[in-house]
């Protein structure tokens, strides 16, 4: 995203280990960030913009897979990168079951490792990118009555007007009211661009829906 900082996390007990990886994140036009410890980096991370975090699978204090999850429970959501001295599938699996966004064995050239960093930063602006958007039409889904969000969950269901009509027991007439209010407050201008959106719209966008009378038509 644009005007963010993007940034890569190094978690290495290595000294040696950091200092390269922030020299070959440097080439390309990185900022980077080390930690000795992985609990001060827990305790330290505040960033907000894309970035990644790359961790050695084996450190005194915690290991790279028990910061992953760390990190997770902490709400810490940029793409992770586990290094790890040898190959061991357990470790890959366990590392990709954590959530990790890839795996690297050591030693590993410059330009394999550069180009998963890229990846992952490219991911990580995805993510928010997404996040922001799911954020903004969740705040327009606010804007709904609890009627026209009804309406708009039998759409995204697939029902037609007669039959959102008959199961809401309104006339089709009002169920295309509130479906023009709907689309108009959630910023789109047709059923094929709200469908869209579905992909990022939240569970709890459509929750807490008021059970409404049977005999209700408004």
């Amino acid at each position: 995203m644009r005007g963010m900082s993007e940034r890569v996390f190094i978690i290495d007990d290595d000294d040696g280990m950091c200092r390269l990886l922030e020299s070959q994140v440097a080439l390309i036009d990185l900022e980077s960030e080390s930690f000795r410890r992985p609990k001060r980096f827990l305790e330290q991370f505040s960033h907000a913009g894309p970035g990644c975090i790359i961790a050695d699978v084996v450190m005194p204090e915690m290991s790279g897979l028990q910061l992953l999850r760390a990190a997770r429970e902490a709400h810490i959501g940029l793409p992770f990168i586990i290094l790890t001295g040898h190959a061991d599938v357990a470790i890959a699996v366990a590392a990709f079951r954590a959530g990790a966004f890839d795996f690297l064995e050591k030693p590993f050239s410059e330009s394999i490792f550069l180009e998963m960093v890229q990846r992952a930063i490219q991911h990580s602006r995805a993510e928010l990118v997404s996040e922001a958007k799911q954020h903004e039409i969740e705040e327009h889904m606010a804007m709904l009555t609890d009627r026209e969000r009804e309406v708009v969950a039998e759409m995204i269901n697939g029902n037609s007007t007669k039959e959102i009509g008959r199961k809401l027991k309104i006339s089709p007439r009002t169920v295309e009211r509130h479906r023009q209010n709907a689309l108009k407050k959630i910023g789109v201008r047709s059923i094929l661009e709200l469908g869209g959106l579905v992909k990022v719209l939240s569970k709890r966008s459509l929750s807490g829906v008021s059970t409404y009378e049977t005999d209700r038509s408004y």
